[in-house]
């Protein structure tokens, strides 16, 4: 068997637009993603699964209805599944993402906006789902 290594910070490097999550490694039924956050996400919620936020670089907020989280480098935080949540980044981040490989979301009716706030599309509460999160 032929394990396979790669590096963090490289493949951060090659992280050009954001929201745009790529897959690094699959462990058994989950996957470990990697994305640029800058700009707004929608709002929306994980029915049937948690989600994990690990911040390697910048600063992210997560806005949820029970408070926002903010996570600086080297924090993260478990989002639990059925919680409304909106990631938020005022610089560009580099955030790990640990989640099943088929993660459903329910969006919000927010419209989401690229960081040059022209409309990208807009979200009716869609079902969206990830087989190796190659994009969001």
């Amino acid at each position: 068997m032929n394990l396979k290594k790669f590096n963090l910070n490289i493949i951060s490097k090659r992280l050009n637009k954001p929201w745009t999550p790529k897959n690094i490694a699959k462990v058994d039924n989950f996957a470990l993603n990697i994305a640029k956050f800058y700009g707004k996400y929608h709002w929306h919620k994980h029915d049937k699964e948690d989600e994990l936020f690990i911040v390697l670089k910048g600063e992210i907020k997560i806005k949820t209805k029970n408070g926002d989280v903010i996570l600086k480098e080297n924090e993260g935080v478990k989002i639990p599944k059925g919680l409304e949540h909106c990631p938020v980044s005022t610089k560009p981040s580099i955030v790990l993402m640990f989640e099943p490989l088929k993660l459903e979301s329910k969006g919000s009716s927010t419209n989401l906006t690229d960081t040059f706030g022209k409309l990208k599309s807009k979200v009716s509460g869609q079902r969206f789902k990830n087989k190796a999160r190659s994009g969001w």
